[in-house]
């Protein structure tokens, strides 16, 4: 039987009151210059650039705190984000938290060498970088609260060939999964931008960070048109046990498989009716390898992980742009997909015997209202993302999960160009497999967060 919440969507009253704020924070502004405070699409920083030697370096950033409640507990905890609804009775409490650690510092280098050669780079962290995983394959995390890590996010060098169009980039950035312009994806690095860190992993994006070597070539088609090819190669991330033995449950190290994982991406730029705003439609995928070695034996399995992936960025109207994702594929555990659920296994006499591989579709669709706030400082985002595995490729007789959908919608009102408040409320359901061994129950969450951002 399906769980049914018993807590009631909220009003729309608090949306009124932050429309009406918006209205009135806009009719007594004398600057209608209002810039997205998100670190890939960039702020002013005209004044925290400075040169040396011969290269320029900008510092970009953000303070934030996060305040969330939620009616069911999720996969994280204490609940500064959360990508699914936890099964089992001690699940079924509401709780609340608040955090910091979403703030943000980084550092963009930018340098010429000779004629129509740029040099560039990023260097960018965050503070989750203690969140562990207590369980492997997405089971549930803590964090220390008040004695916060770095994480890092993006640390890249790259050379730019002007002439040719051709770029090579070598560090940690993001998957060629997720589009090349930022505008064009959803989550919480992106242009259609969720307050929950998480996005939509696990319901509907896929595609995080990895060190990578990448070639891309943009093909001017018209002088407002382009074609933008990619290949990468990037270290293979897996399961966290991949060879069989008596010892602790073996660390996710990156060098399971033969072969680096593989990605390839085509992107499509056009100009359409919107003034100034391009049309972007991409296809991209990847293909990976991970071994599992028998105990005490050089007997290796080898599990393939595979993706393919569209998405597009439509422009509808000055005030309105929608954009969306669809994918589908195998084991894609490490790249955010398959419900956080990554390749599990039968063991008898020190060997493995049976490999159960998740695989599924995924995707999401999602508005926004007013995307450049340029004239009123108050921008809405409205998306469902949904990410579906098909149980006969799950391990049976577990609390696997099946399916989890995210509805959400948001607004951002920024109070100038480098302060905004948003307020968020998401609807998360989650189904599970069903067993006599594993009686966990259908799950949904209802989660309500607060933000505010000071951008630099």
């Amino acid at each position: 039987m399906r769980k049914q919440s018993v807590m009631t969507p909220p009003s729309f009253g608090v949306l009124g009151l932050v429309v009406l704020m918006a209205s009135q924070s806009f009719g007594a502004s004398s600057d209608s210059s209002y810039v997205v405070a998100d670190s890939l699409k960039g702020l002013d920083k005209s004044k925290l650039t400075f040169s040396a030697k011969g290269v320029s370096v900008t510092l970009y950033g953000y303070a934030e705190l996060n305040a969330a409640w939620q009616n069911h507990r999720g996969n994280y905890a204490p609940g500064d984000y959360v990508s699914f609804a936890a099964t089992g009775k001690a699940a079924q409490t509401g709780g609340w938290a608040a955090t910091a650690n979403q703030s943000r510092i980084g550092f963009n280098f930018l340098s010429t060498g000779p004629t129509g050669v740029t040099f560039d780079g990023k260097l960018e962290a965050d503070f989750y970088g203690n969140v562990a995983s207590t369980t492997a394959n997405g089971g549930a995390a803590t964090q220390n609260e008040i004695a916060p890590l770095l994480e890092l996010r993006h640390a890249y060098a790259s050379v730019l060939f002007n002439n040719l169009g051709l770029k090579v980039l070598a560090g940690q950035a993001n998957e060629l999964l997720i589009p090349i312009d930022p505008s064009a994806a959803v989550g919480s690095d992106f242009g259609n931008k969720l307050i929950n860190y998480n996005g939509l992993s696990g319901s509907g994006t896929l595609g995080t960070r990895y060190p990578q070597l990448r070639v891309s070539e943009q093909i001017a088609l018209t002088p407002t048109a382009s074609l933008t090819l990619a290949a990468a190669v990037q270290r293979t991330v897996g399961a966290s046990q991949l060879y069989l033995s008596s010892s602790s449950q073996q660390p996710d190290v990156g060098y399971e498989a033969d072969i680096p994982t593989v990605e390839g991406r085509a992107e499509l730029s056009l100009p359409l009716w919107v003034p100034k705003k391009n049309f972007i439609i991409g296809v991209a995928g990847h293909f990976a390898q991970e071994d599992y070695l028998d105990n005490n034996s050089a007997q290796a399995h080898t599990v393939n992980s595979w993706s393919f992936a569209s998405d597009l960025y439509l422009p509808l109207h000055k005030y309105v742009l929608i954009n969306g994702k669809f994918a589908f594929g195998a084991d894609l555990y490490k790249h955010c997909g398959n419900v956080g659920q990554g390749t599990s296994y039968d063991t008898a006499g020190g060997k493995f015997t049976n490999f159960y591989r998740p695989e599924g579709l995924l995707g999401y669709v999602a508005l926004r209202l007013n995307p450049d706030h340029q004239e009123i400082p108050l921008v809405v985002n409205l998306g469902f993302g949904v990410d579906s595995v098909y149980a006969s490729s799950l391990k049976p007789n577990t609390a696997a999960r099946t399916r989890n959908t995210t509805a959400y919608g948001n607004a951002y009102l920024y109070l100038n160009k480098f302060n905004f408040v948003a307020f968020e409320v998401s609807r998360i359901e989650t189904d599970y497999l069903s067993s006599k061994t594993a009686a966990a129950t259908d799950e949904r969450l209802w989660r309500y967060e607060l933000a505010y951002q000071y951008a630099f």
